[in-house]
Protein backbone atom coordinates (compact mmCIF):
# COMPACT_ATOMS: atom_id res chain seq x y z
CA UNK A 1 0.00 0.00 0.00
CA UNK A 2 3.19 1.86 0.25
CA UNK A 3 4.07 1.76 -3.58
CA UNK A 4 1.17 3.32 -5.59
CA UNK A 5 1.45 7.00 -3.62
CA UNK A 6 5.13 6.80 -5.13
CA UNK A 7 4.46 5.91 -8.34
CA UNK A 8 2.33 8.53 -8.93
CA UNK A 9 4.33 10.99 -7.23
CA UNK A 10 7.15 10.21 -10.33
CA UNK A 11 4.66 10.27 -12.95
CA UNK A 12 3.69 13.85 -12.05
CA UNK A 13 7.11 15.00 -11.71
CA UNK A 14 7.98 13.01 -15.58
CA UNK A 15 4.98 15.15 -16.64
CA UNK A 16 6.03 18.22 -15.48
CA UNK A 17 9.61 18.11 -17.25
CA UNK A 18 8.14 17.35 -20.20
CA UNK A 19 5.96 20.22 -20.01
CA UNK A 20 8.99 22.60 -19.36
CA UNK A 21 11.11 21.39 -22.28
CA UNK A 22 8.03 21.62 -24.45
CA UNK A 23 7.35 25.23 -23.29
CA UNK A 24 10.95 26.11 -23.83
CA UNK A 25 10.96 24.95 -27.61
CA UNK A 26 9.08 27.80 -29.12
CA UNK A 27 11.55 30.13 -27.27
CA UNK A 28 14.52 28.61 -28.99
CA UNK A 29 12.94 28.58 -32.20
CA UNK A 30 12.60 32.01 -32.05
CA UNK A 31 16.37 32.79 -31.37
CA UNK A 32 17.49 30.75 -34.66
CA UNK A 33 20.62 28.67 -35.13
CA UNK A 34 23.40 30.30 -33.35
CA UNK A 35 26.52 31.30 -35.41
CA UNK A 36 29.94 29.59 -35.39
CA UNK A 37 32.03 31.89 -34.25
CA UNK A 38 36.09 31.62 -35.22
CA UNK A 39 39.25 33.40 -34.99
CA UNK A 40 42.02 33.91 -38.06
CA UNK A 41 45.69 34.64 -38.53
CA UNK A 42 47.11 34.10 -42.00
CA UNK A 43 49.91 31.90 -42.84
CA UNK A 44 53.35 34.35 -43.66
CA UNK A 45 56.44 34.17 -44.43
CA UNK A 46 58.64 35.54 -41.54
CA UNK A 47 62.35 35.99 -41.01
CA UNK A 48 62.79 33.29 -37.99
CA UNK A 49 65.48 32.09 -35.89
CA UNK A 50 66.26 29.23 -33.02
CA UNK A 51 67.54 30.00 -29.68
CA UNK A 52 69.85 27.01 -28.66
CA UNK A 53 70.86 25.76 -25.50
CA UNK A 54 73.96 23.85 -24.39
CA UNK A 55 76.24 22.98 -21.81
CA UNK A 56 79.97 21.96 -20.72
CA UNK A 57 83.03 22.21 -18.54
CA UNK A 58 85.42 25.58 -19.38
CA UNK A 59 88.68 23.96 -20.89
CA UNK A 60 91.42 25.49 -21.01
CA UNK A 61 93.54 26.68 -24.92
CA UNK A 62 96.53 27.22 -23.81
CA UNK A 63 97.92 23.78 -21.92
CA UNK A 64 101.56 22.26 -21.36
CA UNK A 65 101.50 18.67 -20.03
CA UNK A 66 105.28 18.89 -18.39
CA UNK A 67 107.32 15.76 -19.03
CA UNK A 68 111.05 14.85 -18.74
CA UNK A 69 113.09 14.02 -21.36
CA UNK A 70 115.51 11.69 -19.69
CA UNK A 71 115.09 9.43 -16.73
CA UNK A 72 116.68 10.75 -13.13
CA UNK A 73 116.03 11.54 -9.87
CA UNK A 74 114.06 14.42 -8.85
CA UNK A 75 115.80 16.69 -6.80
CA UNK A 76 113.73 20.07 -6.60
CA UNK A 77 110.26 20.39 -7.04
CA UNK A 78 108.61 23.46 -5.13
CA UNK A 79 105.55 24.04 -7.21
CA UNK A 80 102.42 23.00 -6.26
CA UNK A 81 98.50 22.89 -7.71
CA UNK A 82 97.32 26.63 -7.95
CA UNK A 83 100.77 28.10 -7.82
CA UNK A 84 101.53 30.80 -10.03
CA UNK A 85 104.29 30.43 -12.32
CA UNK A 86 105.97 32.99 -15.20
CA UNK A 87 107.37 31.81 -18.36
CA UNK A 88 111.10 30.71 -18.24
CA UNK A 89 110.58 29.74 -14.00
CA UNK A 90 112.18 26.71 -13.20
CA UNK A 91 109.47 24.11 -11.88
CA UNK A 92 111.63 20.95 -11.53
CA UNK A 93 115.03 20.13 -10.88
CA UNK A 94 116.58 16.58 -12.49
CA UNK A 95 119.76 15.04 -11.10
CA UNK A 96 122.34 16.35 -13.65
CA UNK A 97 125.34 15.08 -12.04
CA UNK A 98 125.92 12.70 -14.56
CA UNK A 99 125.55 14.60 -17.37
CA UNK A 100 127.98 17.35 -16.06
CA UNK A 101 130.60 14.79 -16.10
CA UNK A 102 129.60 13.34 -20.01
CA UNK A 103 129.47 17.14 -21.11
CA UNK A 104 133.36 17.86 -19.43
CA UNK A 105 134.68 14.23 -21.29
CA UNK A 106 133.20 15.83 -24.70
CA UNK A 107 134.25 18.56 -24.11
CA UNK A 108 137.82 17.24 -23.42
CA UNK A 109 137.39 15.53 -26.92
CA UNK A 110 136.33 17.91 -28.90
CA UNK A 111 139.59 19.80 -27.62
CA UNK A 112 141.60 17.04 -28.49
CA UNK A 113 140.12 16.38 -32.26
CA UNK A 114 140.40 20.08 -33.06
CA UNK A 115 143.89 19.91 -31.95
CA UNK A 116 144.34 17.29 -34.13
CA UNK A 117 142.89 18.96 -37.08
CA UNK A 118 144.84 21.95 -36.56
CA UNK A 119 148.44 19.68 -36.54
CA UNK A 120 147.37 18.12 -40.03
CA UNK A 121 146.17 20.92 -41.44
CA UNK A 122 149.98 22.35 -40.39
CA UNK A 123 151.75 19.64 -41.77
CA UNK A 124 149.80 19.07 -45.06
CA UNK A 125 151.92 22.32 -47.37
CA UNK A 126 155.29 19.77 -46.39
CA UNK A 127 153.49 16.95 -47.50
CA UNK A 128 153.19 15.64 -44.50
CA UNK A 129 150.02 14.60 -43.67
CA UNK A 130 147.51 12.96 -46.33
CA UNK A 131 144.35 14.62 -47.55
CA UNK A 132 142.47 10.96 -45.87
CA UNK A 133 144.20 11.65 -42.73
CA UNK A 134 142.88 14.98 -42.68
CA UNK A 135 139.20 14.22 -43.63
CA UNK A 136 139.30 11.72 -40.97
CA UNK A 137 140.67 14.63 -38.58
CA UNK A 138 137.68 16.85 -39.18
CA UNK A 139 134.88 13.71 -39.01
CA UNK A 140 136.35 13.30 -35.71
CA UNK A 141 136.41 17.21 -34.73
CA UNK A 142 133.07 16.85 -36.31
CA UNK A 143 131.85 14.18 -34.04
CA UNK A 144 133.43 15.49 -30.93
CA UNK A 145 131.33 18.86 -31.21
CA UNK A 146 128.02 16.74 -31.57
CA UNK A 147 128.45 14.76 -28.68
CA UNK A 148 129.36 18.07 -26.89
CA UNK A 149 126.27 19.89 -27.94
CA UNK A 150 123.93 16.74 -27.27
CA UNK A 151 125.18 16.37 -23.32
CA UNK A 152 124.98 20.47 -23.55
CA UNK A 153 121.25 19.61 -23.96
CA UNK A 154 120.85 16.72 -22.40
CA UNK A 155 121.92 19.13 -19.29
CA UNK A 156 119.71 21.62 -20.29
CA UNK A 157 116.62 19.31 -20.47
CA UNK A 158 117.41 18.54 -16.96
CA UNK A 159 115.97 21.39 -16.00
CA UNK A 160 112.25 21.83 -16.82
CA UNK A 161 110.85 25.18 -16.96
CA UNK A 162 107.53 27.37 -17.49
CA UNK A 163 106.80 27.54 -21.62
CA UNK A 164 104.36 30.37 -20.63
CA UNK A 165 102.73 32.32 -17.82
CA UNK A 166 100.83 30.04 -16.06
CA UNK A 167 99.00 28.18 -13.31
CA UNK A 168 100.01 24.63 -11.97
CA UNK A 169 96.38 22.48 -11.96
CA UNK A 170 98.75 19.20 -11.07
CA UNK A 171 101.56 17.74 -9.53
CA UNK A 172 102.25 14.23 -10.55
CA UNK A 173 105.57 13.47 -8.65
CA UNK A 174 107.62 14.27 -5.53
CA UNK A 175 111.27 15.09 -4.92
CA UNK A 176 113.22 12.23 -4.55
CA UNK A 177 111.66 10.04 -7.30
CA UNK A 178 113.64 8.84 -9.97
CA UNK A 179 111.67 9.47 -12.81
CA UNK A 180 111.82 7.18 -16.00
CA UNK A 181 112.21 9.21 -19.28
CA UNK A 182 108.86 11.32 -20.63
CA UNK A 183 107.36 10.51 -17.00
CA UNK A 184 104.19 13.05 -17.15
CA UNK A 185 105.27 15.26 -13.92
CA UNK A 186 103.34 18.74 -14.29
CA UNK A 187 99.96 19.76 -15.85
CA UNK A 188 100.11 23.79 -16.51
CA UNK A 189 97.77 25.86 -17.71
CA UNK A 190 97.00 29.57 -19.21
CA UNK A 191 94.38 30.83 -17.12
CA UNK A 192 93.10 33.51 -19.73
CA UNK A 193 92.76 30.95 -22.48
CA UNK A 194 89.39 29.01 -21.46
CA UNK A 195 87.03 28.19 -23.67
CA UNK A 196 83.65 26.52 -24.15
CA UNK A 197 83.51 23.51 -26.85
CA UNK A 198 79.79 22.83 -26.87
CA UNK A 199 77.74 20.38 -29.40
CA UNK A 200 74.79 21.17 -31.06
CA UNK A 201 72.54 19.25 -33.58
CA UNK A 202 74.08 18.80 -36.97
CA UNK A 203 70.94 20.99 -38.96
CA UNK A 204 71.77 24.00 -37.27
CA UNK A 205 75.21 24.25 -38.21
CA UNK A 206 74.74 25.74 -41.91
CA UNK A 207 72.58 29.02 -39.84
CA UNK A 208 75.96 29.51 -37.64
CA UNK A 209 78.78 31.92 -38.47
CA UNK A 210 82.17 32.32 -36.33
CA UNK A 211 81.96 35.77 -34.68
CA UNK A 212 77.62 35.36 -33.77
CA UNK A 213 76.98 36.52 -30.44
CA UNK A 214 76.78 33.69 -27.68
CA UNK A 215 75.28 34.58 -23.98
CA UNK A 216 77.23 32.70 -21.35
CA UNK A 217 75.85 31.95 -17.84
CA UNK A 218 78.38 29.86 -15.16
CA UNK A 219 76.47 28.92 -12.13
CA UNK A 220 79.47 28.84 -10.11
CA UNK A 221 79.72 32.61 -10.65
CA UNK A 222 75.67 33.15 -10.27
CA UNK A 223 73.34 34.16 -12.46
CA UNK A 224 74.96 36.82 -14.57
CA UNK A 225 74.90 36.27 -18.39
CA UNK A 226 78.68 36.99 -19.67
CA UNK A 227 79.35 37.83 -23.22
CA UNK A 228 81.28 35.42 -25.88
CA UNK A 229 81.54 34.46 -29.38
CA UNK A 230 81.76 31.75 -31.35
CA UNK A 231 85.30 31.16 -32.54
CA UNK A 232 85.50 27.90 -34.53
CA UNK A 233 82.89 25.63 -36.46
CA UNK A 234 84.53 22.23 -36.34
CA UNK A 235 84.02 20.72 -39.98
CA UNK A 236 82.86 17.63 -39.84
CA UNK A 237 79.53 16.17 -38.01
CA UNK A 238 79.30 13.35 -35.57
CA UNK A 239 78.52 10.04 -37.63
CA UNK A 240 76.68 8.42 -34.51
CA UNK A 241 75.38 11.38 -33.08
CA UNK A 242 74.52 13.71 -35.82
CA UNK A 243 75.64 16.81 -33.52
CA UNK A 244 78.68 19.44 -34.35
CA UNK A 245 81.06 20.92 -32.48
CA UNK A 246 81.43 24.85 -31.76
CA UNK A 247 84.08 26.77 -29.81
CA UNK A 248 83.01 29.99 -27.44
CA UNK A 249 85.08 31.97 -25.76
CA UNK A 250 84.43 34.52 -23.04
CA UNK A 251 86.18 37.95 -23.94
CA UNK A 252 87.06 39.44 -21.51
CA UNK A 253 86.62 36.35 -19.09
CA UNK A 254 84.98 37.36 -16.23
CA UNK A 255 86.58 37.20 -12.80
CA UNK A 256 86.88 33.98 -10.90
CA UNK A 257 86.09 32.27 -14.09
CA UNK A 258 88.08 28.55 -13.68
CA UNK A 259 88.61 25.80 -15.46
CA UNK A 260 86.46 23.42 -15.20
CA UNK A 261 83.31 25.07 -14.08
CA UNK A 262 79.97 24.15 -15.91
CA UNK A 263 79.09 26.73 -18.14
CA UNK A 264 76.05 27.24 -20.18
CA UNK A 265 75.83 28.89 -23.59
CA UNK A 266 72.84 30.69 -24.65
CA UNK A 267 72.48 31.45 -28.47
CA UNK A 268 70.37 31.69 -31.91
CA UNK A 269 70.56 30.76 -35.17
CA UNK A 270 71.26 33.05 -38.30
CA UNK A 271 67.68 34.68 -39.36
CA UNK A 272 65.53 32.57 -42.46
CA UNK A 273 62.60 33.16 -43.91
CA UNK A 274 59.72 30.24 -43.25
CA UNK A 275 56.29 29.95 -44.09
CA UNK A 276 54.47 29.88 -40.32
CA UNK A 277 51.63 29.66 -38.24
CA UNK A 278 50.14 30.37 -35.15
CA UNK A 279 51.34 26.91 -33.09
CA UNK A 280 48.14 26.69 -31.73
CA UNK A 281 46.10 26.57 -34.91
CA UNK A 282 47.62 22.86 -35.02
CA UNK A 283 45.81 19.95 -35.01
CA UNK A 284 46.92 16.05 -34.66
CA UNK A 285 45.05 13.17 -35.64
CA UNK A 286 45.59 9.61 -37.06
CA UNK A 287 46.59 10.48 -40.31
CA UNK A 288 49.03 13.41 -39.24
CA UNK A 289 49.32 17.07 -38.86
CA UNK A 290 45.90 19.67 -40.08
CA UNK A 291 44.68 23.07 -39.56
CA UNK A 292 41.14 24.50 -40.17
CA UNK A 293 41.14 26.70 -43.06
CA UNK A 294 38.32 29.52 -44.10
CA UNK A 295 37.70 30.32 -47.67
CA UNK A 296 36.69 33.40 -49.20
CA UNK A 297 33.16 31.71 -48.56
CA UNK A 298 33.55 31.91 -45.12
CA UNK A 299 33.49 28.10 -45.64
CA UNK A 300 35.47 25.46 -43.10
CA UNK A 301 38.12 23.30 -44.54
CA UNK A 302 40.15 20.53 -42.75
CA UNK A 303 43.34 20.96 -44.73
CA UNK A 304 46.67 18.35 -44.07
CA UNK A 305 50.13 19.88 -44.02
CA UNK A 306 53.55 19.15 -43.31
CA UNK A 307 55.35 21.19 -40.52
CA UNK A 308 59.14 21.77 -39.87
CA UNK A 309 60.77 23.35 -36.45
CA UNK A 310 58.56 25.54 -34.46
CA UNK A 311 60.03 29.12 -33.31
CA UNK A 312 58.41 30.47 -30.40
CA UNK A 313 54.85 30.04 -30.20
CA UNK A 314 54.92 30.10 -34.59
CA UNK A 315 55.65 26.64 -36.38
CA UNK A 316 56.83 26.68 -39.76
CA UNK A 317 54.78 25.00 -42.71
CA UNK A 318 56.60 22.85 -45.42
CA UNK A 319 53.69 21.73 -46.88
CA UNK A 320 49.83 22.12 -47.63
CA UNK A 321 49.58 25.97 -47.09
CA UNK A 322 50.65 29.05 -48.84
CA UNK A 323 51.10 32.46 -47.73
CA UNK A 324 48.19 34.16 -46.95
CA UNK A 325 45.96 30.80 -46.49
CA UNK A 326 43.59 31.84 -43.41
CA UNK A 327 43.94 29.44 -40.52
CA UNK A 328 41.37 29.20 -37.77
CA UNK A 329 43.60 29.70 -34.35
CA UNK A 330 39.99 29.84 -31.87
CA UNK A 331 36.57 27.97 -32.43
CA UNK A 332 38.15 24.87 -34.25
CA UNK A 333 35.21 22.81 -31.58
CA UNK A 334 32.89 21.42 -33.79
CA UNK A 335 33.96 22.53 -37.03
CA UNK A 336 33.81 20.01 -40.26
CA UNK A 337 34.44 20.37 -43.59
CA UNK A 338 32.27 23.06 -45.48
CA UNK A 339 30.82 23.88 -42.48
CA UNK A 340 29.69 27.83 -42.51
CA UNK A 341 31.44 30.32 -39.98
CA UNK A 342 31.33 33.46 -38.77
CA UNK A 343 35.08 35.49 -38.87
CA UNK A 344 35.29 37.74 -35.57
CA UNK A 345 37.94 40.33 -34.28
CA UNK A 346 40.24 38.17 -31.59
CA UNK A 347 38.39 39.68 -28.48
CA UNK A 348 35.06 38.33 -29.42
CA UNK A 349 36.24 35.08 -30.85
CA UNK A 350 35.06 32.28 -28.97
CA UNK A 351 35.97 28.96 -29.16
Amino acid sequence: MFIRPLILVTVLLTGGLLNACDSETPASRRHGKTDHLVELAPAEIQAVRTQLTSSNSLQARRIARISNEIGARVTKLSVNPGDAVKQGEVLLQLDDSLIQVALEKARAQTLQAQSDFDRLNKLKPKQLASDEEIARARTALLMARAEEKLQRTRLQRATLKAPFDGIVTERLVEAGDVLPANTHALTLIDPDSLYLKISVAGQWIPWLAVGDHVSVRIPALGDNRFDASITRIYPAIDAATRKGSLEVELLPQPYGVRAGQLAIAEFYTQSADRLVIPANSLHHDSQGAFVYTVDHDNKAHKTRIETGQQYGDMIAVTDGLTAQSRVVVKGSIGLREGKSVKVVEPAAANP
